[in-house]
């Protein structure tokens, strides 16, 4: 009888210490689903922060698309001064009335639009401020 009270007080104590082993392991456990949460809150922060960007960006593209008094696109300049010096393969032909001369001048409506090789800001710059 007393051997079966002491295995029965030996599995007690075995019980205990695997109760208290899970719960250890549960603690773990939950401790990291907090950590994992808060990084997907971080995460949305940061997606959210590139959305507002992203959205930046296309406003500031419309924008650049516009035309100004020169009867080309702020974009189009851009992109010709760029491809002019080899900075991009050229995509964008002649708009509108555009047609482009044998000097690769490109006329229109407005006048002719020499052919730039200042930097892309400063032919930005000229294109607003004309």
């Amino acid at each position: 009888m007393a051997s079966i009270l002491q295995y029965i007080g030996d599995l007690n104590i075995t019980m205990e210490g695997k109760i208290g082993e899970l719960k250890v392991d549960l603690a773990l456990i939950r401790q990291d689903l907090q950590n994992i949460m808060h990084r997907v809150t971080e995460m949305e922060g940061c997606l959210s922060k590139m959305e507002d960007t992203v959205k930046f960006q296309e406003e500031r593209m419309v924008h650049l698309r516009r035309p100004c008094d020169t009867g080309a696109g702020m974009a189009h300049i851009i992109e010709k001064a760029a491809t002019e010096k080899g900075a991009l393969p050229s995509i964008a032909g002649p708009r509108g009335d555009q047609r482009k001369e044998g000097n690769g001048n490109i006329s229109g409506e407005s006048g002719v639009l020499e052919r730039r090789t200042d930097s892309d800001a400063e032919v930005a710059a000229d294109c607003t401020a004309e």
